[in-house]
């Protein structure tokens, strides 16, 4: 009987973990920015794409990245085409720069302005930047002045072909100084392009609430059963 009970902990114990796992999966989603404007570098340690963000008050932006939007387990992958013989690479390729400058808030003290950041992994054809190596590199989690997000290559020709952030989170509400436009300066495409999915977000809710109902149904199987086989005496 105690090899039963023991199985049932373990059996509620996965349940209730993956029910968390999945739940963080069905709320992350992944954003990626339109590189069109991408340029091949000169091999000068020149930038091949920027992204400025919409954390500006005149919100010229606002269709555009959103650092705050961020979180600890978010990865900026770059893929990217060389312009450069084929072997093998002494280094990367290319790096991330996250930058500021006095705009509508003050930086935080800590930040780095022109914060280079070093890629955990990269190929002739990619490179992944985690979010641990951008805080340190930039100084500090507050991204709330990080107005510009730069790809460049570090001495070789390179041209950016996509951008993409990892599990980011929508729901993080912007800051109070990012003042949006009067209605009649906003486009109505650009209203459309920025209205919230709501079709989207009511089932994402749903799956989630069906997950924690069906995880805690579990549970509270699990936890009869023991009780009662706990109580028969056996």
């Amino acid at each position: 009987m105690k090899k039963d009970m023991i199985k049932c902990i373990i059996f509620s114990t996965i349940v209730f973990f993956c029910s968390m796992i999945l739940t963080i999966s069905v709320c992350a989603e992944d954003f990626r920015c339109d590189v069109s404007s991408a340029i091949m570098t000169n091999g000068e340690w020149q930038q091949s794409f920027t992204e400025y963000t919409p954390l500006e008050t005149d919100r010229k932006f606002v269709n555009n990245f959103n650092p705050l939007w961020m979180t600890e387990q978010s990865e900026v992958i770059v893929e990217y085409e060389l312009d450069e013989p084929e072997g093998e690479l002494s280094q990367s390729p290319v790096e991330l720069i996250w930058q500021t400058w006095d705009g509508p808030v003050e930086p935080n003290p800590d930040a780095v302005r022109w914060a280079k950041v070093a890629p955990y992994e990269y190929s002739r054809m990619d490179a992944k930047f985690s979010y641990a190596a951008i805080v340190e590199a930039y100084g500090t989690s507050d991204f709330s002045a990080v107005y510009a997000v730069n790809i460049g290559d570090t001495g070789t020709h390179l041209k950016v072909t996509s951008l993409t952030v990892t599990n980011i989170d929508k729901s993080v509400t912007e800051p109070e100084y990012a003042v949006p436009k009067r209605d009649e300066e906003i486009a109505p495409e650009e209203v459309a392009a920025n209205a919230p999915d709501s079709s989207n977000t009511l089932m994402k809710v749903l799956i989630v609430v069906l997950i924690v109902v069906v995880a805690a149904a579990v549970i509270a199987g699990v936890s009869v059963f023991l009780k009662k086989h706990g109580n028969s005496g056996y």
